[in-house]
């Protein structure tokens, strides 16, 4: 078993400290960890990898929370939220996908195996490790890719998903049609080769050049730089969680599957569809700095699911639960205690507990107030991870200006 290292933030006691000051002493606090023991769960395709805690006090009837990553990190990049999640009452659950992180094949996968890491293999995955490790309706949360494959899951199987959140959620995968919706002698025309495992040697050595140009540090810390909207937020740490797993034996041939894998069955705004369709609740925290799915991304979910809780956090980039952690605990856990009626994911309603682990206060509307209110309404969090205020403004997904009016009624119609 590999031992896991989550941070959970303290409150400072100098409450007259200069930001600097209290970013300084915040970062050294990182130091008190919350030891997580990595675990795993035997699937189809191989040992999938995944880390727990608040297990302990968990009961029947504690709400669980299964966290979802992006593309090419691990569970560990929820290392700023698992710790003040599970503080605060719930049982909380982090992945790793097949072919990511600690989760790879057992062996060489065979053309029998049928294996192709895809979003639909993935989500089928997901709704395994839902049914027979957690084995009860969870909350889901997912950033990028993650947030992808939370909706795929949440509108496929929808009794087992009792809320979504989307982390700057990527609305598109892959460039490949999906077979499925394709006349047979068409798609084995143009579309020879669909991501099935083992790979043809001319498409694996393709796939391979690829993927040895992408793993090398200066690459992670370019790309890092470009999506973040403060480098503070991230260091070695980081990189090395993300450079570590590339060494395995089966990249080469997980990276040429994921590049030729199909587009899943259904679209992004098919599976928020099927969220509305069941009244699935929804909320949204999206990085107003992120350069890949910029703000009109997030406007168009909230137009398309009206009932969606939409926030919007500046200065942050692609990945908020991780850049700015305060303020998306707290707005998670505000959430979630409505989505319960208020008696949250423990005995004190999932806010006392929570509140110590979550970092500095909030500035703004009280803190255990629900997400809500008028349009352009803002909370303002202070961040130890960069030592700068965080605002949260309620969005209700129009178009502010120009350019976003011109996204909105052409590239994105």
């Amino acid at each position: 078993m590999t031992t896991r290292r989550f941070v959970a933030f303290q409150d400072s006691k100098q409450t007259h400290e200069s930001s600097e000051a209290l970013a300084v002493k915040e970062n050294e606090e990182e130091e008190e960890l919350l030891e997580l023991e990595g675990k795993y769960y035997q699937w189809k395709h191989g040992p999938v990898h995944y880390v727990e805690a608040g297990a302990e006090a968990a009961t029947a009837d504690t709400s669980a929370i299964l966290l979802l990553p992006g593309f090419g990190v691990s569970s560990s990049h929820y290392e700023r939220n698992i710790g003040p999640l599970a503080a605060s009452g719930y049982h909380v659950f982090a992945i790793d996908y097949l072919g990511q992180g600690k989760s790879w094949p057992d062996k060489d996968p065979e053309k029998e195996d049928q294996l192709v890491l895809s979003i639909d293999t993935w989500s089928e995955q997901i709704i395994s490790f839902i049914r027979d490790v957690i084995g009860r309706p969870v909350y889901i949360s997912g950033n990028s890719l993650g947030g992808f494959l939370a909706t795929t899951v949440a509108a496929r199987h929808y009794e087992w998903i009792r809320g979504v959140v989307l982390l700057n959620s990527t609305p598109f995968w892959s460039f490949a049609p999906n077979r499925k919706k394709m006349h047979p002698w068409v798609k084995e025309a143009i579309i020879p080769y669909d991501g099935v495992l083992p790979a043809p040697r001319p498409l694996y050595e393709i796939g391979s050049r690829w993927y040895n140009s992408l793993r090398n540090k200066e690459t992670v810390k370019a790309m890092l730089g470009a999506v973040y909207a403060d480098e503070k937020a991230w260091g070695d740490r980081l990189v090395e969680q993300i450079l570590v797993p590339t060494e395995h034996k089966h990249g080469q041939s997980v990276f040429t599957s994921i590049l030729f894998a199909p587009k899943p069955e259904h679209t992004f705004e098919e599976t928020l569809a099927g969220l509305q369709q069941k009244n699935i609740p929804l909320l949204l925290l999206y990085g107003k700095e992120d350069p890949w799915i910029f703000p009109s991304w997030g406007q168009r979910v909230k137009r398309q699911v009206s009932l969606a809780t939409y926030y919007e956090l500046s200065p942050a980039g692609h990945c908020p639960h991780h850049e700015t952690p305060v303020a998306v605990n707290a707005l998670i856990l505000e959430w979630l205690q409505k989505q319960n009626g208020g008696a949250g994911g423990g005995e004190d309603g999932g806010i006392g507990r929570g509140s110590k682990a979550m970092g500095s206060g909030v500035e703004g509307k009280e803190r255990g107030e629900a997400p809500g209110g008028d349009r352009g309404s803002t909370r303002t969090y202070f961040e130890p991870v960069t030592g700068k205020q965080v605002m949260a403004t309620l969005m209700d997904g129009h178009p502010r200006d120009t350019i976003e009016w011109l996204l909105a009624n052409t590239v994105f119609r």
